[in-house]
């Protein structure tokens, strides 16, 4: 934050970037959605999060300091950016006692009335030992050169102390201003604390461990003792001894002041952050005096998920930013603002007509496979009308040709179009995958029941379709006796994190959510071979962050081999019943799209070969063992349901994202929405049934 007095310049150098090379470069971000580090935070501050995530990758936010410099964009470039720029600082004690007085809340009131996002940031005045100088105005006592308060030895102290009773005064006052916002049910990005690690600031003149104790006790101080929830928090540290850590930030962010012209994407910084928080967060310019350029951060592979450039000078100024410059930047498809052509919810997708042809070409392509499984194995064939009022929504779908991606059976087997019975009487389903099913469930939490058949967490879960997944569907829709969920699936998973390697070390992969659910058998009570079914959908992460690999078929082979060897080990567990999901024509994603014609074909031979793979292995495992039954689903053709007739399904086009999952087919440009996961829940349960 550059106030005259300040004296930096924040661009620093950075390690090498967490993730691995991938075949492309906004690949990394598949997968990326991940609980608020509080537990308890808002349906609010959750859904907030959720919409950073989903554009996290393809768009970049735009954001601006200061409701004034915010209104200067409105009225001279004729754009609304996506994010309003706040300060707590005028309500700070200390600045109070000198007669200051700040509209802040209600500028964050009205701009959240024009369904902005509001930021905050806290210029804290010290709590006392103010100099109040000529050359240290008590105005400039957020600074380590205005005050002689030490930190450090007012966290010394201990509660009993004045000074730290001072700093939870403080913390008190702004408590009081969050409130505010909160019973006006505003979420809001928090990031208290800024540019700890420059020393210019007194919260951070101590040194990291007084600064990080700070930080902890804000934490919990307004979450615990005063319970408040409706802040996404944001840490502002590229230093890795300044962090709070994962379990105490939702974004990762740092600020950048450039020499002027320097419209880079300031990578090196993007890959810090990306390492320091092991690529498990959504990355931003938390503040920018020169905004970068959208085509610069694309092609450096640093889509920095919103950038907030600050106020007076630098905006309005015509110096670090012309109006040519603003203009260009804030009429780009990939940035959001709340009006134009990329409205916040969008992502400047691309043309569509690709999509048409390449959906043709996938299907037929899937469909040339030829095998007869053994007698043991469902599939589902022919067609059926499918009423998604079934399945909680009202529309009425097309007929769904269920193209086979398993190979054809003697006969067909017609979907019944509505059913709320299981011929296997399921009562527990126990499944694995990645982020196209999970749900964020803790073994060691809640556990599931009838009424809470997720367990936890609450209905729908941590998704990436901003509502219910095909799980939450499926369980939900069985009458007055709901199956109960053990849902062991990861964001990001792959088969096996030593064959081909997730967007981060965390990632549960199959191998580790079946290890886990082995020592968590015991929770999963009553269950029993004949009233479970297991049912594994993974594959999209085994295809999209290794199809480009000049090791791809043995890579493949490894991998079947690995889903063999997983499948044997919940048989040997008790586990008779599977179901297998095949990998879905991700070729047809906006993401996949928008990388060209010639990675969608690879894309979807890959897919082929997968699904053709798991075919086979499945047949195999199911011929050894007269006493288990397997499920096939093949996903192609629910989604290609919805691909080929998307305004049924209250989408515009077969391309476009919404992050609350229902107004597009896709969540984000990589993860389907509600309609999309209603399908393959209604083709599921039908399989199922059948």
């Amino acid at each position: 934050m550059p106030f005259p007095h300040a004296q930096h310049l924040l661009l620093c150098l950075a390690q090498a970037a967490g993730f691995f090379a991938l075949p492309t470069a906004k690949l990394q971000t598949r997968g990326l959605s991940y609980p608020p580090t509080d537990t308890e935070a808002t349906d609010g501050a959750i859904s907030l999060l959720s919409r950073l995530q989903s554009t996290f990758g393809t768009s970049y936010l735009s954001g601006q300091q200061d409701r004034t410099s915010l209104q200067w964009v409105v009225e001279n470039i004729g754009k609304t950016p996506a994010i309003q720029g706040n300060d707590f600082m005028d309500y700070s004690p200390s600045r109070v006692a000198h007669g200051s007085s700040s509209h802040a809340v209600e500028d964050a009131e009205a701009f959240a009335d024009e369904d902005g996002i509001n930021a905050f940031v806290w210029h804290w005045n010290a709590p006392t030992d103010l100099i109040n100088s000529v050359d240290e105005p008590w105005y400039s006592g957020f600074y380590t050169a205005a005050t002689t308060f030490n930190l450090a030895s007012a966290l010394a102290e201990g509660s009993n102390g004045s000074d730290y009773q001072l700093l939870l005064r403080d913390i008190d006052a702004i408590a009081t201003e969050i409130k505010r916002l909160s019973d006006a049910d505003i979420a809001f990005l928090w990031r208290p604390l800024h540019e700890p690690d420059g020393g210019w600031f007194w919260w951070g003149a101590q040194g990291a461990d007084a600064f990080l104790q700070l930080w902890n006790l804000m934490y919990d101080r307004l979450t615990k003792y005063h319970g408040l929830h409706n802040m996404v928090w944001v840490c502002n540290t590229m230093k890795s001894d300044w962090y709070p850590g994962n379990d105490r930030c939702d974004i990762v962010t740092t600020d950048i002041y450039a020499s002027k012209g320097d419209r880079s994407a300031q990578a090196s910084s993007y890959d810090a952050l990306s390492s320091l928080s092991g690529g498990q967060r959504v990355i931003a310019l938390a503040e920018v005096g020169d905004i970068p350029d959208p085509e610069e951060q694309a092609s450096s592979n640093a889509p920095w998920a919103y950038w907030m450039t600050w106020s007076g000078e630098y905006i309005s100024g015509n110096s670090y930013n012309t109006k040519e410059v603003i203009s260009t930047i804030y009429n780009d498809a990939r940035v959001v603002t709340l009006d134009g052509s990329n409205p916040w919810g969008g992502t400047g997708e691309p043309n569509t007509t690709t999509a048409v042809s390449q959906a043709s070409n996938s299907t037929a392509a899937l469909s040339q496979q030829q095998s007869n499984p053994p007698a043991n194995i469902s599939v589902v064939t022919g067609s059926s009308s499918v009423n998604l009022s079934e399945v909680g929504d009202s529309t009425t779908c097309s007929a769904v040709q269920m193209s086979r991606a398993v190979g054809p059976v003697n006969g067909s087997v017609e979907l019944p179009t509505s059913s709320n019975s299981s011929s296997l009487a399921i009562k527990y389903l126990i499944s694995f995958g990645d982020s196209y099913s999970q749900t964020g469930f803790d073994p060691k939490g809640e556990t599931p029941s009838s009424s809470n058949p997720l367990g936890n967490p609450g209905f729908p879960g941590y998704t990436t379709s901003g509502g219910a997944n095909w799980i939450g569907d499926y369980v939900t829709t069985n009458g007055d006796d709901p199956v109960l969920s053990y849902n062991f699936a990861s964001g990001g998973a792959t088969t096996d994190a030593d064959l081909v390697q997730p967007f981060a070390s965390t990632v549960l992969s199959l191998v580790d959510q079946v290890e886990l659910y082995k020592s968590s058998m015991q929770t999963i009570s009553p269950w029993s071979s004949s009233n479970s079914l297991f049912a594994i959908w993974i594959g999209v992460n085994d295809v999209g962050n290794a199809w480009a690999s000049s090791s791809w078929p043995t890579l493949l082979s490894q991998i079947m081999s690995q889903r063999t060897k997983q499948a044997q080990t919940l048989y040997d567990s008790g586990a008779r019943n599977f179901a297998f999901l095949t990998v879905p024509p991700i070729n047809y994603t906006p993401l996949v799209i928008g990388e060209g014609s010639s990675n969608a074909d690879r894309v979807a031979t890959a897919i082929t070969e997968y699904n053709e793979a798991l075919r086979n292995i499945v047949e195999a495992f199911t011929s050894s063992y007269s006493d288990v039954h397997t499920y096939i689903l093949d996903t192609d053709a629910p989604f290609m349901e919805a691909i080929n007739n998307p305004m049924a399904y209250q989408a515009s086009d077969a391309t476009c994202s919404d992050s609350s999952g229902t107004k597009c087919l896709w969540w984000n440009n990589y993860h389907p929405g509600q309609a999309i996961h209603k399908l393959v829940a209604h083709a599921f349960r039908s399989l199922i049934n059948t």
